[in-house]
């Protein structure tokens, strides 16, 4: 304009400003000579910003991004030429710095080389139009014409199109046809061609030379650079067409990569470009096709780059890393569930969920789930009303920023002109401290214009588009403006789309309530800034979904509190609300709100319903967190306590402060309707609490039963089903089928108990009254739950024509019909069997498994194309489901049937592929089915495999069927493969009726081939004994296998020689099975079965394996000798228990007295003579003589067999050991501890066995015996004597072996005992392990090099520097201190800095060892080992806690790496803590590898499949390091992020605990204290009572604090802890684990589990107290306050009775293990009642409030062996009576899981328990 000031004026002061304006220009121009010439001026801004120095790197940023956008747009190609010369000019410099060295994870990189590719496509297509359109006919011409050559150019020169070999005389003819091609299409397009190809180059070339060869990634543009058909001839001929080879160039200069290295690059950029990409975002915008077209291709081609890396990767490894996998899960499943994604994207990353499979999705647990969260929108914002609007603004500010940069030019300058208005003002430039990044604060700062600046006119957009669409001009007529954002019909959902509501409320209510002066009754905003955001909401939906809660939340701050309303409350609890209950705002906002929710309860749309219910549940969730955030910010609380009812006086915790008053089913259904599910459960939970439920059983039937039960349990249900929570969804059905009951409804209340049965429930739906169309679709679900394909069948087909059944329920009815036919395997009947199905469907759109049948016709057929258009068709149909399954708050489980459908679907792609060759494919499934089926032990992960196994087996009969013309029966033999290893894997996972059909099938395959040979057909017999012996038919199965056996004797002579290897591996199998059966169902003897089945199995294992060498024949020999060890150490554990029994002791004793009754006889006999003897003394005599005889005959043969049964089984493990290599599938820690424990309690009475021990050891891998090197180590000694010396040589030689190959894990233990002499006393008495392990080391030194010597130094410095640390004395002042003392003034003969520093191989951090390797490979000593760091140093520094005795020491170690290890150095003998820690580790173990049998995953499956993925959850105790340095001192492993019980709910003095913040007008912790304490026992109950009524639980509130940020977090995290409850509370209470004091269990931050500590208190040892301890576990109204409104039903239940289920199924193992450590020599764990009452009354004088733990003393006089045996086997029976099931107090009565379970909850929980315990354990907490 002619007003305008110069250029570098505009440059200056509205850089950005103006580019955007001449952006906006350009896009109105409509003819080529107006575009070029808007072009030149923005061509000259752009040339300006770069050129100055001074420029916001963001500015340049914008103009790059600016003239990309003419790059990318078709309507700009004429301007194309002159933006590439653009960009070459400034390449070196300016865009070099800006694009190619990838700052703040950018694109531009990417985006620019891909718009370049894009526009030198277009070109090739250009030429091939014209040379097509030139050369119709003649296919030679158009060959030659590809070798054009430019006017001037020739070919020898190398000109624009040369070619790269020589050509003659070729310029003549050149000549005459160039004018004839260029002349139809534009004259830059050759000269484009060269120069985008040139530049393309360069900027690969920028890219490497800026990185310098570092970090050089491979690039991926196959959509842009690959050539197609017509083209080939182009690409070949001419090099400036092949920009492929350019890309292959550059690739091929990245360095190597391996497979780890390639998928991380793949998901770097797929990442990447999934963040800044929008290619789904506002399609109907203008020119959004364009652009988002090549985004889409762009994120196509990474995501097909990262499915073909991951399928490479995923041959090789085999698996990836869980940490990397789950972000990589949860990206993918994001864009297969955005519909607004491009459909070839979500279609490729369904390809690469589905290379990931079901099996590696469903091992990610939920807890990653929350660690991949990120922050949501408050998590860094603080509380008070005026920082809380300003950080709003400010990310309002960012978002409006990344809107700046899209290709819509009107969308860009309306972003820009609100940025500007906003920073107009005060609370504007306010909001900019508050932004993250300060590249975008420097840019807004640059946008404001100062008052004394002349601001430069603009041409800006109107603003009719606003008026337009909100009807402005009424609202000024109106009286009263403000009314018009509030009218009904604007929050009406009916008949409009999502985009067009957003954009019309947040308009109108800016407008209305940010428009003008405040009038009477007018609800108003206080921020002003929002004014400035009216024209962008009107242009962008998503913009004025962002703005949305903003602006609800500064309304509702906004309105005053009525100052005459009675209701008012103080002051202090005001600062908590957002707004007044009672306000104007409140109540219109609320009943908009209502009138939106209300209105999506009929809507159809899914997609328009869904985004809806996003805002309106963001917006709720969004002021329940700022309201609980100005809760917690409160300092002063008042007139929080309030009563329940008029009745109870109990104290009800204050909920946060009151938002909005809608619906709560209206509120519930917005986070279902969004798939915010566990919002859903938040906000249920609260309803119902607020009706006065909680978790007491007694309280779930009040006044408000009916009405409240009636609406919320069903939701509650529905909303557990869907977070997978199958046991709380059970929980609630009971409570919903107990509320039936109250209401007399007793056949409803029957049906929802009988929804897990499907029999039963089949029952009723026959005589219910339900719906008639919903009880079709449910009696079909349960015939294809019974496996009744036959009677579904009929069933389907009769009632498909039924006219009050839904075009959705018949849909539904096919559905279930095809699947199935598809599982049972009657595909092939469905077309001739089901004509009336078929003509049914007329008209209506197939279902998923419709479809799939489909492609199975045309794959028969070899209609290929009909084949992939299906697949197509079923991807779309399985992402579309998945998309209703996948939301912002939803669990990985919910999503693995789609899982498994994306990979059937990459199986069926797999085979059509040409290049492929089928066969081996089949081949690689049934390698995969046999695998599977091996390591389902191993990693018991319960899927619905059926589906997968049924389809691969119907596509390679369909492929038989395709290929038969070809008489092939090479996939007979596959198909006869496949089907044996589906039927192995179905068994293991218990799916017995597909596992059946299979045998079935596959008998009939191998019936119906000529082969003569039985070895096929045997094997399927011995399947099917198999499976006869999971559903309970023992019998049969044995016997079926003998008579199998002996078919197989009598093939022996005459089978083939190359069946001889088969036959004999079926044989072993056969032993085994016959030997396993008969021991587990006692059918013969151990001896016999070791005898007739075991050995002989072995033998044969033996003779294979010589025969062959290989993998299968080792791991088959392992089995063979495990099995053999197994029962040898059953027969060892028979015999040597009768010898130690009181039985045996008492005929051993009578044996004695026999004897010297014998001799006294004697002596008798020789004074009297034997004639004188009479016939009645001489038949006494003859009786004791052979009673004497008998038994010393007894005692002999018992002896004689303990040795040969004790040699067998230590040499059977020793083999077992050897061969199974670094196999995970059996407990070998367990059976390890069974091997050492037959060596320790025979090695005195059998001295042979100590030599056979010496002799295994070479054999024998050190690493399976480092997990009981405190049991081994503990047993060092230097006492003399014949035995006991040889058994010391043998165990001080392993010893020796594991401190070599693993000295990380086993020097400190070595250490630990020299450290453990006393040096003052060292010349009096020597401590014999001292001086055994000093032996050791001395003969480690004798054999080490330099390496190994400096490390046992490094380690013997730092023990002992520790050591020291841990009994040096601190000062009072010290102790007052705590924080930040030196550690120089305690330690003053070593420094610190010079100590650390001198070793030449330092060790490892002490309480962080490194990853056990079994082939000890830890490296040479200089570099970490995995797992671990090295000690670099120690801060100078240490606190001291405020607790304990001694005062530990809390250091902090600095790894060589840089990360920080907290430490807790302790002076106290800290052994049994390890000892504890030891038997958790190995729990978790068990539980980590728990193996479900196949009888009750049978059951399961059969009562409901459902129920399987509750069993998935991982269940496992919280544990931590801990390394004793001595008897007396150690060092503990700090738990991290974590707090203790007591400190939440008490606080100390410094900080408010959760009862007081909650329960205000409740009792103090103090006070209740105080009144048990003073209560006589006949008062305890009473009081306890009265204590209860005062102070109620607030443990949940703990998670909303912690995790209330992101309420799927919230309810992981609830979940977690409600497990791990369970879970610790089981198996404290198999191990008798006491003093379970508030102070003694903390719960972490991070995952909401539960971490126990100091366990002084072990084995009942709380019997003994002063005030026994009468409770099984801690289960308080604070610990069960924590679970939710269920408490202990359901989750809590069904957690504890599977860890019980499995401490039983493995009790042997367990028992072994105990036995090993009560019987340590170390282990002074047993202690007098006196001793344990002085503690307890030591402790009553204690403050209650210094957290003192109350354990029992370790350092206590060892009892003698005799006490010490007896304490042990009393221990260990007590432990095996709980683990069968027997409780005290409940007359010797055996209990069931279940029954156990249910006694010891009631047990915990009962009052009169809780109410005689100890104060100082704070029972009412």
């Amino acid at each position: 304009p002619k007003n305008w000031p110069d250029i570098s004026t505009i440059v200056r002061d509205g850089a950005v400003e103006f580019l955007l304006l001449c952006r906006y220009w350009l896009d109105k121009a409509q003819i080529d000579s107006k575009k070029i010439s808007r072009w030149r001026t923005l061509e000259t801004i752009f040339s300006m910003i770069m050129a100055d120095e001074t420029t916001n790197s963001l500015v340049r940023e914008l103009a790059l991004r600016t003239v990309l956008a003419v790059l990318r747009s078709d309507r700009y190609f004429c301007c194309c030429q002159m933006a590439v010369t653009l960009i070459k000019d400034h390449l070196n410099n300016e865009i070099s710095r800006l694009v190619l060295e990838r700052k703040d994870n950018s694109t531009l990189d990417l985006q620019l080389i891909a718009a370049i590719l894009h526009i030198h496509k277009k070109c090739q297509n250009l030429i091939l139009e014209g040379i097509n359109r030139e050369h119709k006919a003649s296919s030679t011409a158009k060959v030659r014409t590809l070798g054009i050559l430019s006017v001037d150019a020739n070919a020898a020169s190398g000109g624009v199109w040369s070619w790269d070999a020589s050509t003659d005389n070729l310029n003549e003819w050149v000549r005459n046809d160039h004018e004839k091609i260029f002349k139809s299409f534009p004259p830059y397009v050759d000269e484009l061609a060269r120069d985008s190809f040139d530049l393309v180059q360069e900027l690969l070339h920028c890219l490497a030379t800026n990185n310098n060869g570092n970090h050089l990634m491979p690039l991926t543009f196959s959509s842009l650079v690959e050539s197609s058909d017509s083209r080939s001839a182009l690409v070949i001929l001419n090099k400036k067409f092949h920009a492929q080879s350019l890309i292959k160039s550059y690739n091929s200069s990245c360095p190597t990569l391996c497979s780890d290295q390639k998928l991380s690059n793949a998901v770097f950029h797929f990442s990447l470009l999934k963040e800044n990409l929008n290619d789904g975002e506002e399609r109907d915008d203008y020119h959004a096709g364009e652009a988002l077209g090549l985004d889409s291709k762009l994120l196509l081609d990474h995501v097909i780059n990262l499915r073909l890396v991951l399928e490479e990767h995923l041959n090789e490894k085999g698996t990836i890393d869980s940490q990397k996998s789950f972000s990589l899960v949860r990206d993918l499943l994001n864009i297969m569930a955005d519909s607004s994604r491009s459909q070839d994207v979500r279609i490729e990353a369904s390809k690469c969920i589905g290379h990931l499979g079901s099996v590696h999705v469903g091992t990610l647990t939920e807890m990653d789930n929350i660690a991949c969260r990120k922050a949501k929108l408050l998590r860094s914002i603080k509380p008070n009303g005026s920082v809380l609007m300003q950080s709003m603004i400010a990310q309002a500010l960012e978002y409006i920023l990344e809107h700046m940069k899209v290709d819509k030019p009107l969308l860009a300058i309306a972003a820009l002109q609100a940025c500007k208005e906003i920073l107009s003002t005060q609370e504007g430039i306010d909001a900019v401290n508050h932004m993250q990044f300060e590249n975008n604060k420097t840019f807004m700062l640059a946008l404001h214009v100062p008052k004394n600046r002349k601001k430069p006119p603009l041409l800006t957009p109107p603003t009719r588009v606003v008026e337009s669409m909100l009807g402005t001009k009424e609202c000024q007529n109106r009286q009263n403006p403000n009314d018009a954002c509030w009218k009904e019909s604007l929050w009406e959902v009916t008949n409009v789309d999502f985009q067009g509501w957003i954009k019309r409320v947040v308009c109108s209510l800016i407008i209305c309530c940010y428009g003008r002066k405040k009038m009477p009754h007018d609800i108003r905003g206080r921020h002003l800034s929002f004014r400035a955001l009216a024209r962008i909401t009107a242009l962008s939906s998503s913009i004025a979904a962002f703005i949305f809660p903003m602006i609800i939340l500064d309304l509702l701050l906004s309105d005053e509190v009525p100052a005459n309303n009675k209701n008012n409350r103080d002051l202090d609890v005001k600062e908590s609300w957002i707004g007044h209950p009672l306000s104007t705002a409140n109540a219109r906002i609320s009943y908009c709100f209502s009138v939106a929710l209300k209105g999506l309860v009929g809507c159809v749309d899914s997609h328009f319903k869904s985004s809806i219910n996003t805002v309106l549940s963001d917006t709720i969730d969004l002021l329940r967190q700022i309201s609980q955030r100005r809760f917690l910010a409160c300092r002063k609380f008042s007139g929080i306590g309030r009563k329940n009812d008029g009745t109870s006086s109990q104290i009800t915790p204050r909920r946060f402060g009151s938002v909005l008053k809608v619906l709560s089913q209206y509120s519930i259904g917005a986070f279902v309707g969004s798939n915010r599910v566990a919002g859903a459960v938040y906000y249920a939970e609260n309803a119902l609490i607020d009706k006065g439920f909680n978790s007491s059983a007694d309280r779930w039937h009040g006044r408000a039963c009916k009405d409240t039960c009636n609406s919320l349990l069903p939701i509650l249900r529905d909303c557990m089903l869907k977070l997978e929570e199958h046991d709380a969804a059970a929980a609630y059905s009971l409570r919903m089928a107990s509320t039936r009951f109250l209401r007399n409804d007793f056949r409803l209340a029957e049906y929802v108990l009988s929804e897990s049965l499907p029999g039963e429930k089949l029952e009723l739906l026959s005589v219910g009254e339900q719906k008639r169309s919903d009880r079709i679709i449910a009696i079909a679900n349960c015939l294809e739950s019974l496996g009744s394909t036959d009677v579904l069948k009929a069933y389907a087909v009769n009632n498909l024509g039924r006219k009050y059944l839904s075009e959705n329920d018949k849909k539904s009815l096919r559905e279930t019909f095809y699947r199935a036919n598809l599982v049972g395997m009657q595909w092939y009947n469905t077309a001739g069997e089901s004509n009336d199905m078929l003509s049914a469907n007329q008209g209506s759109v197939s279902g998923f498994y419709e479809t799939l049948s489909g492609t199975f016709v045309s794959l028969m057929n070899e209609d290929y194309h009909s084949f992939h258009e299906s697949l197509k068709i079923c991807r779309l149909q399985a992402l579309s489901q998945m998309s209703s399954h996948f939301g912002r708050e939803s669990t990985l489980t919910r999503v693995l049937p789609s899982v498994e459908y994306f990979e059937v679907l990459n199986d069926l792609e797999q085979i059509s592929q040409r290049d492929v060759e089928v066969q081996s494919i089949l081949e690689q499934w049934v390698q995969e089915s046999s695998q599977r089926s091996k390591t389902v032990i191993e990693n018991p992960i319960e899927h619905q495999t059926d589906f997968k196994l049924a389809i691969r087996e119907t596509t390679i009969r369909v492929l038989g069927i395709a290929r038969s013309r070809n008489s092939s029966n090479d996939l007979e033999t596959l198909l006869s493969s496949y089907l044996q290893s589906s039927s192995v894997l179905a068994r293991e996972l218990g799916s017995f009726d597909f596992a059946e059909g299979c045998l079935q099938r596959q008998e009939k395959l191998v019936t119906s081939s000529n082969d003569a040979n039985l070895l096929p057909l045997l094997k399927i017999r011995l399947e099917e004994t198999k499976l006869m012996e999971c559903r309970g038919h023992y019998k049969v199965a044995i016997h079926g296998t003998k008579l199998i056996g002996a078919e197989i004797e009598n093939i022996l002579s005459s089978v083939n020689d190359n069946y001889q290897h088969d036959v004999h591996e079926l044989k072993a199998e056969i032993l085994l099975a016959c030997g396993a059966w008969s021991l587990k169902y006692k059918i013969e003897s151990a001896k016999y079965v070791q005898e007739s089945y075991l050995m002989p199995a072995a033998e044969v294992c033996h003779r294979l394996w010589e025969e062959r060498k290989s993998y299968a024949d080792a791991q088959r020999v392992s089995a063979s000798c495990l099995a053999l060890a197994l029962n040898a150490t059953s027969l060892f554990e028979t015999v040597h228990s009768r010898m130690r029994s009181k039985e045996w002791g008492a005929k051993m004793s009578f044996l004695e007295d026999q004897k010297t009754l014998s001799r006294e006889l004697e002596i008798e006999l020789k004074k009297i003579g034997k004639k004188n003897e009479s016939n009645i003394d001489r038949v006494h005599r003859i009786k004791v003589i052979r009673t004497i005889s008998q038994l010393e005959e007894e005692k002999q043969s018992q002896e004689e067999e303990l040795g040969p049964y004790a040699e067998l089984a230590l040499q059977s493990f020793a083999e077992a050991l050897a061969m199974a290599g670094n196999s995970s599938g059996e407990n070998w820690t367990g059976h390890v501890f069974q091997m050492v424990s037959i060596w320790f309690a025979t090695f005195e009475i059998l001295p042979s066995i100590n030599r056979t021990m010496l002799e295994l050891l070479q054999s024998l891998p050190s690493y399976r015996f480092v997990p009981l090197a405190q049991q081994l180590f503990a047993r060092l000694n230097s006492k003399r004597g014949e035995e006991f010396d040889q058994f010391q040589v043998t165990l001080q030689e392993l010893v020796k072996k594991m401190c070599r190959d693993h000295p990380y894990h086993c020097l400190p233990m070595v250490f630990s005992f020299i450290n453990g002499r006393d040096k003052e006393q060292e010349t009096n008495s020597r401590d014999p392990k001292a001086q055994a392990s000093q032996r050791i080391m001395s003969s480690l030194r004798e054999d080490a090099n330099k390496n190994q010597l400096d490390l046992y130094h490094s380690y013997e410095s730092v023990t002992q520097w520790y050591h020291e640390l841990a009994k040096a004395k601190i000062t009072e002042e010290q102790k007052r201190q705590r924080k930040n003392i030196r550690i120089s003034s305690v330690l003053k003969a070593k420094q610190r800095s010079n100590f650390f520093n001198s070793f030449n191989c330092p060790p490892c951090i002490l309480t962080q060892p490194p990853t056990l390797r079994e082939n000890h490979d830890y490296g040479n000593f200089m570099i970490e080992p995995p797992g671990t760091e090295f000690l670099k140093t120690v801060l100078p520094y240490f606190d001291v806690t405020p607790t304990g005795i001694t005062h530990p020491k809390i250091v902090i170690c600095v790894g060589s790496k840089g990360a920080e290890f907290k430490q807790l150095v302790k002076l106290d003998d800290i052994r049994q803590d390890s000892v504890m820690q030891q038997v958790f580790t190995y729990t978790n173990e068990l539980m980590r590898s728990r193996k479900l049998s196949s009888k009750f995953r049978g059951k399961l499956l059969k009562e409901n499949r459902r129920l399987l993925p509750s069993f998935r959850k991982h269940l496992k105790l919280a544990t931590y390091n801990v390394v004793p340095l001595s008897p007396k001192t150690g060092v503990l492993q700090w738990v991290e992020n974590s707090q203790s019980l007591n400190e939440y709910l008490v606080g100390s003095r410094t900080v408010l605990g959760a009862h007081s913040r909650y329960c205000e007008g409740g009792w103090k912790h103090s006070k209740c204290s105080d009144e048990m304490k003073k209560s006589t026992p006949n008062e305890k109950r009473k009081v306890f009572d009265l204590v209860c009524e005062n102070l109620s639980p607030v443990l949940r509130y703990f998670f909303v604090e912690i995790f209330g940020h992101d309420l799927q977090a919230w309810h992981t995290a609830r979940m977690a802890y409600t497990r791990s409850c369970a879970v610790s509370s089981i198996v404290g209470h198999i191990l008798g684990i006491g003093d379970r004091h508030n102070n003694n269990i903390l719960i972490h931050k991070q995952t909401g589990e539960l971490v126990h500590i100091d366990f002084g208190i072990v084995f009942e040892q709380g019997r003994l107290l002063t005030i026994p301890e009468t409770v099984p576990f801690r289960l308080t109204r604070d610990i069960v306050d924590g679970m939710g409104p269920l408490g202990t039903e359901g989750t809590f239940a069904s957690a504890a009775e599977e860890t019980l289920q499995i401490l039983r199924e493995n009790s042997s193992a367990l028992l072994t293990i105990l036995s090993a450590i009560v019987n340590d020599p170390l282990y002074e764990w047993k202690e007098s009642a006196a001793k344990a009452r002085a503690r307890q009354e030591a402790d009553q004088d204690e403050d209650e409030n210094s957290g003192e733990k109350r354990a029992v003393s370790n350092h206590t006089t060892t009892v003698n062996d005799i006490g010490q045996n007896l304490a042990a086997e009393h221990t260990i029976a007590r432990i095996k009576e709980k683990l069968e099931g027997y409780e005290e107090g409940t007359s010797s009565e055996q209990h069931s899981v279940e029954g156990q379970i249910q006694l010891l909850i009631n047990c915990a929980r009962d009052p009169d328990n809780l109410s005689v315990i100890y104060h100082g354990w704070a029972p009412w907490l």
